[in-house]
């Protein structure tokens, strides 16, 4: 207060407030608080101006920047009050996780402070691909698919642990979907490891859960895998003895899960397995592939005999046994003299005795 007056009165009084500078922004209340996300926060944020002594400063505007994830404060800017306080409302924006904006006086750098918050993901609507099927898979080869709940606004929500399938949507090439097809989710998460087994293209999954929407997968492929074995496309019929079995035996180069593979000109060697009779196989017994198919043709076996196979390999991948088949007595189409007659004489026995076979 202070007081002016003449040697005799009248005297005036006026009264002074000595203002300090502002120093320092500090946060009363509403810093770390949790709510869910696109939701205002429970309590207001406060702050506090402060000067160099530690009280509060009347009359400062505190600007209030943006806010991180989208979020908006009831006000740009506010002005403290006697207690060097301002306040302002959030709302929290629709992303998931830490938040935040700052609180700042202009003009004096350590004049400035950050409010943070949690922003938790609403609840669980719709399921979505984080890691789709593949462009193209190999068949037969297990492949990664990650499915996410989500919320409304996009956001994971970790608390979900519901079971997630999965199932084709189209399915041109009729393959099995192999695998563990119904996962519980772990923080919103569900992983899984899958096979199919047939070549195609235009496939497609669809991720389903109770109460949630659906999610399709885009189309991919279904290709042959890496070559793997030998199997036997036309199987050895039942010839006779010395005759060509026909059709022509055929063997194919597949991928694991059976797929031809087109592109295979590996030669593939041919031989008697299971040889009931001491038979003997002729013919050309090994071939080169033709876009991954072996053609034998013109082999015979010389012996008649029941529950024959034929074993087919090929250097580096897994040989393959026929079915049996039978070597039946080749049909008789003239008579030999084994043993021819002999000059004799009239009326005696010839001798030795003649012998004649089929």
């Amino acid at each position: 207060r202070v007081i002016a007056s003449l040697l005799t009165p009248p005297q005036t009084t006026h009264l002074l407030r000595v203002q300090p500078q502002p120093s320092a922004v500090t946060v009363v209340t509403g810093n770390a608080q949790t709510g869910a996300v696109a939701t205002a926060l429970a309590t207001p944020v406060t702050v506090q101006v402060n000067g160099s002594d530690g009280l509060g400063v009347l009359g400062v505007t505190v600007t209030f920047g943006t806010p991180t994830g989208g979020g908006t404060l009831s006000a740009a800017s506010a002005v403290t009050d006697t207690l060097g306080r301002a306040s302002v409302s959030w709302t929290l924006g629709t992303v998931s996780g830490a938040q935040s904006f700052t609180a700042t006086v202009a003009g004096v750098p350590t004049a400035t402070t950050t409010v943070s918050a949690t922003a938790n993901a609403g609840p669980a609507t719709t399921l979505a691909y984080q890691t789709p099927p593949p462009g193209t898979a190999s068949a037969g080869t297990a492949f990664p698919v990650v499915v996410a709940a989500l919320d409304a606004f996009g956001n994971v929500v970790t608390s979900f642990t519901g079971s997630v399938t999965i199932a084709f949507g189209a399915n041109p090439g009729s393959a099995t979907l192999s695998g563990a097809t119904n996962v519980a989710a772990v923080a919103g998460i569900a992983t899984f490891s899958l096979t199919l087994n047939t070549i195609s293209t235009g496939y497609t999954l669809v991720a389903s859960a109770t109460g949630l929407a659906s999610a399709t997968s885009a189309p991919f492929a279904v290709a042959a895998g890496a070559k793997s074995k030998l199997s036997f496309a036309q199987q050895p019929t039942n010839p006779p003895a010395n005759n060509a079995i026909t059709p022509a035996v055929t063997v194919r180069i597949e991928d694991a899960a059976g797929n031809l593979i087109t592109s295979a000109t590996d030669s593939v060697t041919i031989a008697i397995g299971t040889n009931p009779a001491s038979g003997v196989l002729s013919g050309t017994k090994k071939v080169a592939a033709v876009a991954g198919i072996a053609t034998f043709s013109g082999l015979t076996i010389d012996k008649p005999g029941v529950g024959y196979t034929l074993v087919a390999t090929a250097t580096g991948l897994t040989s393959a046994t026929s079915a049996t088949f039978d070597v039946i007595p080749s049909t008789p189409t003239q008579l030999v003299f084994d043993v021819p007659p002999s000059t004799v004489v009239a009326g005696v026995a010839i001798a030795p005795a003649i012998e004649v076979s089929l």
